[in-house]
């Protein structure tokens, strides 16, 4: 059986939601109130069968001609199925994504590909840390470096603050990074705030952030899927670096979450400072794939080479 490509005004989202939600790999950037933000409504799925699995496919218009691209705040998707996705169940979704789309730059899940075919994919860098331990367990996993980082931030007294103002994370985090991301455009960012909003009516987001001093130092905004935490927005200002305010930070959301069924998805990252970071608190490393090809006329290939 192969799947069926559908477009966006046919997919059945109740149906949608409950195979994605039902998947190995039950990732929230793969929901429709997710894509219908993100993508801003343009996206079509492949569907197999009566959605036993499903592939979403966010696109855009350019001289005529669709491309598959990944939108901002979406780091990975891919094939969901609650069925382990094979090899020959990979290909047969590539090739009815080519048979529908003459480019695409798409990222994989980890659930999606193995040894045996990943020669078609690049790899890319995810940390992922159980939080089902005890807190001293996670403290004693941590680098000596990370470490000895909380022993020196005691003599500092900063607090951390729950907070409501999702605003506040989606403006800080386009201040300080937007300028490093330059594909992602101010409408991305107010799609993204949008979608928060959504997600807090149902409980689905958790900002942190610290303060010293009634300064703001560094803030995350995570999305809570109830089994996973993504580490969508992270910002740490001038004076929380010099402070190692971040420090600070991840250690109390490992301390709150400590003992639950939780994985924190840090969301990367394949930067070597933010990476060098991460891997002082052992995290596992969760590889997602990225995808691309190009099948569009010889005169075309230019825009997208």
């Amino acid at each position: 059986m192969e799947p069926v490509f559908i477009p966006y005004e046919k997919i059945d989202k109740i149906k949608w939601d409950n195979c994605v939600q039902q998947s190995l790999s039950p990732l929230l950037y793969a929901s429709s109130i997710y894509l219908d933000f993100m993508a801003d409504r343009h996206w079509d799925g492949l569907v197999l069968g009566n959605y036993e699995a499903v592939m979403p496919l966010p696109w855009r218009k350019k001289y005529g001609i669709k491309y598959i691209y990944m939108p901002a705040f979406i780091q990975q998707l891919g094939i969901f199925s609650s069925e382990e996705i094979t090899t020959t169940v990979l290909f047969t979704f590539l090739e009815k994504l080519k048979e529908n789309f003459r480019f695409a730059e798409y990222n994989f899940n980890a659930w999606n590909i193995n040894e045996e075919n990943s020669h078609d994919f690049s790899t890319r860098t995810n940390y992922i840390l159980s939080l089902k331990n005890t807190y001293d367990r996670s403290f004693n996993n941590y680098t000596r470096s990370f470490a000895k980082s909380l022993r020196r931030l005691k003599k500092w007294p900063m607090l951390l603050a729950h907070s409501q103002d999702v605003g506040e994370a989606v403006k800080l985090s386009k201040q300080l990074y937007s300028d490093r991301i330059a594909v992602w455009k101010g409408k991305d960012y107010a799609q993204f705030e949008n979608l928060c909003k959504q997600l807090q009516a149902q409980n689905k987001i958790q900002i942190r952030k610290v303060l010293l001093d009634g300064e703001l130092l560094a803030l995350t905004l995570l999305a809570d899927d109830g089994k996973r935490l993504y580490n969508l927005v992270s910002c740490t200002t001038e004076l929380g670096k010099k402070l190692e305010a971040n420090y600070f930070l991840y250690d109390k959301i490992i301390e709150e979450y400590s003992g639950k069924d939780y994985i924190l998805d840090l969301e990367g990252s394949d930067i070597p400072g933010i990476a060098a970071f991460y891997n002082k608190m052992n995290p596992q490393n969760e590889p997602y794939w990225f995808f691309r090809y190009n099948n569009l006329p010889v005169l075309m290939k230019l825009f997208k080479s």
